[in-house]
């Protein structure tokens, strides 16, 4: 097994960090690169470098892995490579030249500069702001080219007064890069040429040229995930007027085993394209109900499906717009008959007067068309100034995003169905059909300058040993057992049962039967309590109002019920609603109100789940939440053994952001949950709003408050611990994307550490040791069971066993990294979490650091599984989700679609961790 470095050596840091930073390679030529992955501390001034890789680990069992790396050599470069950036305007003579240009057009814009003869040939583009040739683009000034602008549905340039031209403005950005470190790279020489970042840049841009000009191919996120127009193999109904793509997601990397593709599946919904008004019948086949209520909620919800659809009409020019609304009064579409307008002149003869006239007349008279007098209209331009168009006219141009949530149950079910498949199947899809969409083949175009492997990569990898699971009293799940990442709870009892006064509620439409089981339930709930938690039985009856109809404004109504249930000495509600849509209703009036709760739907057949495995799913939730330990798993004794100490707490921070359609100014939302034992078991948390001052830039992805939240977290430590605090904090941070390294150790570390200087200084302690992991999940890794050895340490459809580890090959050469995969694949292929070490005042090892992160994934108490994440990561992000349902209205605002979005008031909205009842603040309610 290949080592990533050889020997280590430590940077000085600042002396009240109580600590060194990190070590790695003491190799010349790392050494010298990461001189420019340094940050300045600014609460101390002090430089902080990112973490150096450490020798790969030796623990565990050796494995060959099969991994979707394909080998990537660039023999064929010429000797340079020119970048240059790119603005782009429109004639400085037009009115509107300041106006602000879509990237869809400037995509387009510079999709056509790519036709022209001068930049056909060795010009490749980020379809944004950079071009990166073979040859100078400019003379070392500014370059203006022209483009006579068309859309893609058009066949051409524009003639007469809709003729539109853009400016493309070239200017030289950067000294030109020699491809001659690139050619020298060494899998035995782990030095990372000057401008790597660009480098990796400019390979991208060259295999995103065949996407980015195929008219074929579609592509989303910065043309890294492309899907086939023509290829029906790929496609798949998800029912309701949308379609599943299956395309691919590739990525070019200088990584240590050298230069590496990596290509994976990925899956996107589509709006079935062809005639609008047949779109219209299979969003919802029933058509509008004849109730006018649920009239209303048919067109809102059609209405959203369809806002911003780019249409094209047919007539006249074939023009291409997008849908601003449907046309509907008082929540009834309106007709091409229904729909009239005022004309200054008659569109015929063109005769003055004010003529009221209705869009079928319109049409009839100005294009010839006989249209359905019973046919939608729709506006495709403001609620100002609308234009309408009728339905039966207009047709949906293929490969548009659906960019919401799945609307339909069934949607859901099948998009999942279409995206999770088994490894064999996506090796296949891979190296066959992924591989030629992209454009890569053998032999290579001619005009293709790289040579790309059309087989994987094979690499060495680990499988590490799992913990043991620690129950009540000498119950035990052995690593032999956890390993499989699967256990159960016959026969166990709870590490240490905790109960509270609890009832069950049932929240149900007017008129609904009663649950058939509902006193099964009850019983199965008593005994379950009893048998894990091991203690007696403590419900409390609250009689006939524990059977609720849905109440007409539930907030008010939802807070009532349960501040009555407190009164009645109610502490934990077994919630059984008939809708899931109820759900983010129900967990904020009991979060506000002290009432810890569990939901479980209620099935069509009018029952509620009451089997044993749903009954402990239950259990599992309710003693974690009442405060007590489902199990734990010695971590504290592997940390102590590891040479990290036994005092540890574990602490994990993730934010979440407002989606498309929330409130103008909608906060962000910032979750650090931490452990308050030295033995993790517990994790409560703590929530912050992240008010954005111009909601016109990208939201902040740092946590600007985390000082707050982890003095917060620090001193409820202390409270548990006999005024004692962790000699040794761990940072597991989820959500950060590889560029936003640095700022974490810049912004969000000094946080921490002050946080612990006003803690620590309190107390007169010593100061802690800090270790600062990120996990990611969103990257396109995946490993295989190799075809000629499929069971060693595989299961039988070739996903990795829990335990795997690769921190060789096909990890950084500037970072300390590794991969693993701690949890069973229930469906489809497993996916890696990527770990990166980025700071540390302990000196590890990777098999130490490896190993401890691989058991904090057994601890997740909700499920008798290991999970992919460490498990203060994934509660963080448990946390952010609880968040949202908080703020639901605030992201998902119900609105006119023809209005504005209405605009955020922090006085009138959720404000964070202030709004969740003081009794359940410090509890994992969350979960």
């Amino acid at each position: 097994m290949s080592k990533r470095a050889k020997g280590k050596g430590k940077e000085k840091q600042a002396s009240t960090f109580d600590g060194a930073c990190g070590y790695g390679s003491a190799q010349h030529g790392l050494a010298a690169s990461m001189q420019q992955l340094s940050v300045n501390s600014p609460s101390t001034g002090q430089s902080m470098a990112l973490h150096r890789p450490l020798p790969s680990g030796k623990n565990g069992q050796a494995l060959t892995v099969l991994t979707n790396h394909f080998k990537l050599s660039v023999d064929g470069l010429p000797a340079t490579i020119y970048s240059s950036n790119v603005k782009i305007h429109r004639p400085s003579d037009r009115q509107d030249n300041k106006a602000p240009i879509s990237s869809a057009v400037r995509r387009r814009v510079l999709q056509l500069l790519l036709y022209m003869p001068d930049y056909r040939n060795q010009v490749y583009t980020d379809y944004d702001k950079v071009l990166v040739s073979f040859f100078p683009l400019t003379d070392n000034s500014d370059k203006v080219v022209t483009i006579s602008y068309y859309d893609r549905e058009e066949k051409g340039p524009r003639t007469g007064p809709d003729r539109e031209f853009f400016d493309v403005i070239i200017t030289p950005e950067a000294p030109p890069l020699p491809t001659q470190p690139l050619k020298q790279l060494l899998s035995n020489n782990p030095h990372i040429p000057d401008r790597g970042s660009q480098y990796e840049e400019a390979l991208n841009l060259i295999l995103q040229r065949h996407v980015g000009q195929s008219p074929d191919l579609i592509s989303a996120a910065r043309d890294q995930r492309v899907f086939s127009l023509i290829d029906k193999a790929t496609q798949t109904n998800l029912s309701h007027g949308l379609i599943a793509y299956r395309g691919y997601i590739r990525r070019a990397r200088l990584l240590y085993a050298g230069l590496r593709l990596c290509v994976n599946t990925t899956t996107a919904a589509m709006y079935e394209h062809g005639s609008l008004t047949n779109l219209i019948k299979k969003y919802d086949p029933r058509g509008p109900p004849a109730n006018p209520g649920l009239q209303i909620n048919y067109v809102q919800k059609l209405n959203t499906f369809l806002r911003r659809l780019r249409i094209q009409g047919n007539f006249g020019k074939n023009q291409v717009k997008h849908i601003a609304s449907l046309a509907y009064h008082k929540g009834t579409l309106q007709t091409v008959s229904d729909v009239k307008f005022v004309c200054s002149e008659h569109p015929v003869t063109k005769a003055p007067g004010n003529l009221t006239i209705s869009v079928k007349e319109w049409f009839e008279m100005v294009y010839k068309k006989t249209l359905n007098p019973r046919g939608c209209v729709v506006n495709v331009g403001s609620k100002g100034s609308p234009t309408w168009w009728p339905v039966d006219l207009c047709t949906v141009p293929e490969g548009q995003f659906y960019k919401s949530l799945l609307p339909f149950p069934e949607q859901e079910r099948n998009m999942i169905q279409v995206a999770c498949k088994r490894p064999q199947q996506n090796i296949n899809f891979i190296e066959n059909e992924g591989l030629q969409m992209l454009g890569i083949r053998q032999p290579p175009p001619a005009d293709f300058p790289l040579h790309i492997e059309m087989k994987m990569s094979t690499i060495d990898g680990r499988r590490i040993d799992s913990p043991t699971l620690q129950f009540g009293g000498p119950n035990q799940v052995k690593p032999q057992e956890s390993c499989t990442g699967q256990w159960n709870l016959r026969n166990r009892k709870f590490r240490q049962g905790a109960v509270k006064p609890w009832t069950v509620v049932v929240f149900q439409y007017q008129g609904e039967p009663g649950i058939k089981n509902l006193k099964e339930f009850k019983d199965a709930i008593k005994r379950a309590i009893s048998g894990y938690c091991g203690i007696a039985n403590n419900e409390i009856n609250i009689g006939v109002n524990a059977f609720q109809r849905w109440p007409i404004t539930p907030e008010s109504s939802l807070r009532t019920f349960f501040n009555n249930c407190r009164k009645a000495g109610v502490r934990y509600c077994f919630v059984v609603p008939s809708d899931p849509k109820w759900y983010s209703a129900i967990k904020r009036a009991a979060d506000k109100n002290g009432i810890q709760t569990t939901v479980t739907l209620r099935k069509q057949s009018n029952t509620v789940k009451d089997s044993p495995g749903e009954i402990a799913n239950l259990m599992m939730k309710y003693n974690i939440k009442c405060g007590g330990i489902n199990w734990t798993a010695n971590i504290s004794s592997k940390a102590q053994a590891s040479g990290f100490g036994s005092n540890i707490m574990f602490m994990g921070a993730d934010v979440i952001h407002p989606p498309a359609g929330a409130m103008i100014g909608a906060p962000s939302c910032a979750a650090l949950v931490a452990s308050v034992t030295p033995e993790p078991a517990q994790f409560p948390g703590h929530i912050e709003l992240q008010h954005n001052s111009d909601p016109t830039k990208k939201s902040e992805e740092m946590i600007l408050n985390l000082d707050v939240m982890a003095a917060s977290r620090l001193r409820l430590w202390k409270t548990k611990n006999n005024n004692r605090l962790p000699e040794l904090i761990i940072m597991y941070r989820d959500g950060v994307s590889d560029g936003q390294f640095q700022q974490s150790l810049e912004k969000e570390l000094p946080l921490l550490r002050k946080a612990c200087e006003t803690v620590y200084g309190e107390s007169h302690q010593r100061r802690p040791r800090i270790i600062w992991q990120v996990c990611k999940k969103d990257h396109p890794a995946r490993f295989y069971a190799p075809k000629n050895n499929p069971s060693n340490g595989f299961d039988q459809h070739r996903n990795p066993s829990p335990g795997l580890v690769v921190d060789t090959s096909v990890v950084t050469r500037d970072l300390c990294d590794w991969y693993a995969v701690p949890h069973k694949a229930i469906q489809g292929t497993a996916k890696p979490t990527h770990h990166y070490l980025l700071h540390s005042d302990v000196d590890c090892t990777s098999d130490s650091i490896q190993g401890l992160t691989h058991y904090m994934s057994f601890i997740f108490s909700r499920s008798v599984t290991s999970i992919s994440n460490p498990s203060p990561a994934r509660l963080a992000d448990r946390l952010c989700d609880r968040a949202k349902h908080h703020l639901y209205d605030v992201y998902y605002p119900d609105h006119d679609p023809t209005e504005p979005r209405p605009q955020y008031n922090a006085g009138d909205h959720f404000k964070g961790q202030s709004d969740i009842h003081q009794d359940i603040r410090d509890t994992m309610y969350y979960l």
